[in-house]
Protein backbone atom coordinates (compact mmCIF):
# COMPACT_ATOMS: atom_id res chain seq x y z
CA UNK A 1 0.00 0.00 0.00
CA UNK A 2 1.34 3.44 -0.93
CA UNK A 3 2.14 6.04 1.72
CA UNK A 4 -0.72 8.22 0.48
CA UNK A 5 -3.24 5.37 0.72
CA UNK A 6 -1.96 4.46 4.18
CA UNK A 7 -2.52 8.04 5.36
CA UNK A 8 -6.03 8.09 3.86
CA UNK A 9 -6.83 4.83 5.64
CA UNK A 10 -5.64 6.23 8.97
CA UNK A 11 -7.89 9.27 8.59
CA UNK A 12 -10.83 7.06 7.59
CA UNK A 13 -10.23 4.91 10.67
CA UNK A 14 -10.29 8.04 12.84
CA UNK A 15 -13.55 9.24 11.32
CA UNK A 16 -15.20 5.86 11.88
CA UNK A 17 -14.05 5.45 15.50
CA UNK A 18 -14.28 8.97 16.93
CA UNK A 19 -18.01 8.47 17.72
CA UNK A 20 -16.96 5.59 19.98
CA UNK A 21 -14.78 7.79 22.20
CA UNK A 22 -16.31 11.30 22.03
CA UNK A 23 -19.58 11.72 23.91
CA UNK A 24 -20.94 14.50 21.67
CA UNK A 25 -19.97 12.90 18.35
CA UNK A 26 -22.62 10.37 17.47
CA UNK A 27 -22.12 8.70 14.11
CA UNK A 28 -20.68 8.91 10.64
CA UNK A 29 -22.89 8.82 7.57
CA UNK A 30 -22.15 8.46 3.88
CA UNK A 31 -24.49 10.45 1.61
CA UNK A 32 -24.85 11.47 -2.01
CA UNK A 33 -23.87 14.98 -3.14
CA UNK A 34 -27.49 16.13 -2.99
CA UNK A 35 -29.22 14.72 0.09
CA UNK A 36 -31.76 15.37 2.82
CA UNK A 37 -30.33 14.08 6.11
CA UNK A 38 -32.93 12.12 8.03
CA UNK A 39 -33.20 13.36 11.63
CA UNK A 40 -36.88 12.47 12.01
CA UNK A 41 -37.56 11.02 15.44
CA UNK A 42 -39.97 8.43 16.78
CA UNK A 43 -40.52 7.04 20.27
CA UNK A 44 -37.69 4.58 19.72
CA UNK A 45 -35.51 6.56 17.33
CA UNK A 46 -33.86 9.65 18.76
CA UNK A 47 -31.00 11.85 17.62
CA UNK A 48 -28.96 13.50 20.35
CA UNK A 49 -27.71 17.05 20.13
CA UNK A 50 -24.12 17.10 18.99
CA UNK A 51 -22.01 16.37 15.97
CA UNK A 52 -22.56 14.02 13.04
CA UNK A 53 -19.66 13.33 10.71
CA UNK A 54 -20.76 13.23 7.08
CA UNK A 55 -18.84 11.83 4.10
CA UNK A 56 -20.24 13.18 0.84
CA UNK A 57 -19.79 11.09 -2.29
CA UNK A 58 -18.97 13.52 -5.08
CA UNK A 59 -18.13 12.97 -8.74
CA UNK A 60 -16.13 9.86 -9.64
CA UNK A 61 -14.17 8.57 -6.67
CA UNK A 62 -14.04 11.95 -4.95
CA UNK A 63 -15.43 12.46 -1.45
CA UNK A 64 -15.68 15.38 0.96
CA UNK A 65 -15.92 15.42 4.75
CA UNK A 66 -18.12 17.82 6.73
CA UNK A 67 -19.76 17.94 10.16
CA UNK A 68 -23.44 18.60 10.87
CA UNK A 69 -24.38 19.76 14.36
CA UNK A 70 -27.87 19.25 15.79
CA UNK A 71 -28.54 21.98 18.35
CA UNK A 72 -31.59 22.54 20.57
CA UNK A 73 -32.18 25.99 22.06
CA UNK A 74 -33.37 26.52 25.66
CA UNK A 75 -36.85 27.10 24.19
CA UNK A 76 -36.74 23.73 22.44
CA UNK A 77 -36.14 24.95 18.89
CA UNK A 78 -33.95 22.62 16.84
CA UNK A 79 -31.44 23.91 14.29
CA UNK A 80 -28.77 22.24 12.19
CA UNK A 81 -25.32 23.74 11.57
CA UNK A 82 -22.72 22.83 8.95
CA UNK A 83 -18.95 22.83 9.41
CA UNK A 84 -17.06 22.70 6.12
CA UNK A 85 -13.28 23.31 6.27
CA UNK A 86 -13.46 24.80 2.77
CA UNK A 87 -15.19 27.84 4.26
CA UNK A 88 -18.59 29.52 4.24
CA UNK A 89 -18.31 30.63 0.61
CA UNK A 90 -18.17 27.02 -0.57
CA UNK A 91 -20.20 25.33 2.19
CA UNK A 92 -23.29 23.72 0.67
CA UNK A 93 -22.82 25.60 -2.61
CA UNK A 94 -19.96 23.88 -4.45
CA UNK A 95 -20.17 20.20 -5.36
CA UNK A 96 -22.87 19.27 -2.85
CA UNK A 97 -26.07 20.43 -1.20
CA UNK A 98 -27.42 19.06 2.08
CA UNK A 99 -30.46 19.83 4.19
CA UNK A 100 -31.99 18.15 7.25
CA UNK A 101 -35.41 16.61 7.73
CA UNK A 102 -36.71 17.00 11.30
CA UNK A 103 -40.29 16.44 12.44
CA UNK A 104 -41.10 15.92 8.74
CA UNK A 105 -39.94 19.43 7.88
CA UNK A 106 -36.96 20.20 5.67
CA UNK A 107 -34.54 22.61 7.35
CA UNK A 108 -31.59 24.42 5.82
CA UNK A 109 -28.10 24.08 7.32
CA UNK A 110 -26.63 27.17 8.99
CA UNK A 111 -23.01 27.67 7.94
CA UNK A 112 -21.86 30.01 10.74
CA UNK A 113 -19.64 27.33 12.33
CA UNK A 114 -17.71 26.98 9.07
CA UNK A 115 -14.64 29.23 8.81
CA UNK A 116 -15.19 32.53 6.96
CA UNK A 117 -12.62 31.47 4.36
CA UNK A 118 -11.05 28.13 3.52
CA UNK A 119 -8.75 26.39 5.98
CA UNK A 120 -8.22 23.54 3.57
CA UNK A 121 -5.98 24.48 0.61
CA UNK A 122 -4.11 21.20 1.15
CA UNK A 123 -7.23 19.03 0.67
CA UNK A 124 -7.28 17.32 4.07
CA UNK A 125 -11.00 17.65 4.77
CA UNK A 126 -11.22 14.30 6.61
CA UNK A 127 -8.43 15.28 8.98
CA UNK A 128 -9.99 18.70 9.55
CA UNK A 129 -13.35 17.16 10.48
CA UNK A 130 -11.63 14.71 12.84
CA UNK A 131 -9.76 17.55 14.56
CA UNK A 132 -12.80 19.79 14.83
CA UNK A 133 -14.96 16.92 16.11
CA UNK A 134 -12.43 16.58 18.95
CA UNK A 135 -12.46 20.32 19.60
CA UNK A 136 -16.22 20.88 19.38
CA UNK A 137 -16.97 17.95 21.67
CA UNK A 138 -14.55 19.33 24.28
CA UNK A 139 -16.01 22.85 24.52
CA UNK A 140 -17.90 23.48 27.76
CA UNK A 141 -21.70 23.54 27.46
CA UNK A 142 -22.05 25.14 30.91
CA UNK A 143 -19.88 26.54 33.69
CA UNK A 144 -20.20 23.23 35.55
CA UNK A 145 -19.01 21.20 32.57
CA UNK A 146 -15.61 19.55 33.01
CA UNK A 147 -14.61 19.94 29.35
CA UNK A 148 -11.21 21.61 28.86
CA UNK A 149 -12.19 24.49 26.55
CA UNK A 150 -14.51 27.40 27.49
CA UNK A 151 -17.01 28.72 24.96
CA UNK A 152 -14.98 31.91 24.82
CA UNK A 153 -12.14 29.91 23.22
CA UNK A 154 -14.07 29.34 19.99
CA UNK A 155 -13.57 32.84 18.53
CA UNK A 156 -9.93 32.83 19.62
CA UNK A 157 -9.26 29.43 18.06
CA UNK A 158 -10.98 30.36 14.80
CA UNK A 159 -9.02 33.62 14.63
CA UNK A 160 -5.79 31.67 15.15
CA UNK A 161 -6.66 29.15 12.43
CA UNK A 162 -7.62 31.91 10.00
CA UNK A 163 -3.95 32.95 10.12
CA UNK A 164 -2.14 29.68 10.86
CA UNK A 165 -4.27 26.91 9.32
CA UNK A 166 -1.52 25.54 7.08
CA UNK A 167 1.12 25.19 9.79
CA UNK A 168 -1.49 23.83 12.22
CA UNK A 169 -2.83 21.10 9.94
CA UNK A 170 0.62 20.20 8.60
CA UNK A 171 1.93 19.76 12.16
CA UNK A 172 -0.87 17.33 13.02
CA UNK A 173 -0.61 15.54 9.67
CA UNK A 174 3.13 15.05 10.01
CA UNK A 175 3.11 14.04 13.68
CA UNK A 176 -0.11 12.05 14.04
CA UNK A 177 -0.64 10.63 10.54
CA UNK A 178 2.55 10.27 8.49
CA UNK A 179 4.91 10.30 11.47
CA UNK A 180 3.43 7.38 13.40
CA UNK A 181 2.96 3.67 12.83
CA UNK A 182 -0.37 3.80 14.65
CA UNK A 183 -3.23 3.02 12.25
CA UNK A 184 -6.09 4.03 14.60
CA UNK A 185 -7.83 0.68 14.35
CA UNK A 186 -8.83 0.54 18.04
CA UNK A 187 -10.55 2.94 20.42
CA UNK A 188 -7.44 3.17 22.59
CA UNK A 189 -5.36 4.22 19.58
CA UNK A 190 -7.97 6.83 18.64
CA UNK A 191 -7.82 8.20 22.19
CA UNK A 192 -4.11 8.83 21.66
CA UNK A 193 -5.05 11.06 18.72
CA UNK A 194 -7.79 12.78 20.76
CA UNK A 195 -5.46 13.50 23.67
CA UNK A 196 -2.71 14.77 21.37
CA UNK A 197 -5.10 17.14 19.56
CA UNK A 198 -6.53 18.44 22.84
CA UNK A 199 -2.99 19.05 24.08
CA UNK A 200 -1.95 20.92 20.94
CA UNK A 201 -5.05 23.14 21.02
CA UNK A 202 -4.60 23.82 24.74
CA UNK A 203 -1.03 25.00 24.13
CA UNK A 204 -2.21 27.30 21.33
CA UNK A 205 -5.03 28.79 23.41
CA UNK A 206 -2.77 29.34 26.42
CA UNK A 207 -0.60 31.60 24.26
CA UNK A 208 -3.42 33.75 22.93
Amino acid sequence: MSKSMTCQLKIKNLEERLPNVLDRVHEIRGVESIAILDFNETRRRKFKDGYYMITIRERGNESHGVIVEKRTSPKGNVSFYLFDPNGQKWANTSGYFLSASYQRQELGLITSISPPSSWNPMGLCGLWTAIMAVYFSNVKESAKDDKPFPKSSVKKFYAYLNKHKVSFINDIYEQLITGTRINYTTNSQVMLFVDAVIGKIAVILSGL
